[in-house]
């Protein structure tokens, strides 16, 4: 039996040649050398909360790609709190010595529900992350409710908060604090499908309140704990809601912001309570 040749023609396979080389690797998910310089831990440990957030997941994954987008900093996702202290990572087989720890990150962002499982030393290295080590600390909606039989967290993240029962619903936001870079993609009064905790700000005159809705509830701010920066967001209970620019906007200016990345506002640095907690 005769095998079958085929030939292809010449202008073929010089087109083909020619393809081929116009073909450009794929360098969308490629880091530069050196970026991003920061390492955020972002955590949405939700498995002790009665109430589940689905947007979490959408969440973390949404800061995952603004911060590469930006090449401002590189995120490391996890759902459990082992991450969470200044020691050796304790594991079933013993300890990791070589893997992350607080040590290793820049910021800690926030998007828990219920009583994410910290030890007394996990709460006081978290605690000491950010007060002693001047690092940043971003709490995202129901992480503003979390840990509600620890006072230090009260004090950490500056408020108390209840979410109420019932769906989300369009309400109306103002803006305070216009210059706090993670509010200029605002407009001074913007609607948002949402929904808010009732709030109680600890110590008035330590927070900066850069947002509230129109009936008076604190939905943004800042403050000093120790060396470090605290920002404070209720937005984010939906999926679509991490899909708007501003929204996307205010979370990547705040991780700048506690990061030390940008200075404070204007409001900020003229307030003398803040003047007094500054670096």
């Amino acid at each position: 039996m005769k095998s079958t040749v085929v030939l292809l023609p010449l202008a073929a396979l010089l087109l083909s040649s020619q393809q081929q080389k116009s073909i450009r690797p794929d360098t969308s998910t490629e880091r530069v050398s050196g970026q991003p310089a920061k390492l955020i831990l972002a955590l949405g440990d939700v498995s002790t909360a009665g109430d589940q957030h689905d947007s979490v997941s959408h969440a973390l994954v949404t800061i995952e790609t603004l911060g590469l987008r930006a090449g401002l900093f590189d995120t490391l996702i996890r759902t459990d709190t082992q991450l969470v202290t200044k020691q050796a990572v304790s594991t079933l087989n013993g300890t990791l010595t070589f893997y992350r720890n607080l040590l290793d990150f820049d910021a800690v962002l926030l998007f828990t529900s219920g009583e994410p499982k910290l030890t007394t030393q996990q709460k006081m290295d978290l605690l000491s992350f950010v007060r002693d080590d001047g690092k940043g600390l971003v709490v995202v909606h129901s992480a503003i409710s979390s840990f509600g039989s620890w006072l230090a967290y009260k004090e950490l993240i500056g408020a108390t908060g209840i979410e109420p029962p019932g769906e989300s619903e369009n309400q109306d936001v103002l803006v305070l604090a216009s210059d706090f870079p993670g509010m200029r993609l605002f407009t001074p009064s913007f609607r948002i499908r949402d929904r808010f905790f009732h709030i109680s700000i600890e110590h008035p005159e330590n927070t900066h309140i850069l947002a509230k809705s129109e009936t008076g509830v604190p939905i943004a701010w800042t403050k000093r704990y120790g060396k470090g920066r605290v920002f404070v967001s209720q937005i984010g209970h939906d999926d679509a809601v991490w899909d708007r620019k501003d929204v996307q906007g205010m979370y990547l200016e705040a991780i700048r912001w506690v990061t030390h990345g940008s200075a404070p506002s204007k409001n900020e640095a003229r307030s003398p309570a803040a003047a007094r907690r500054r670096d």
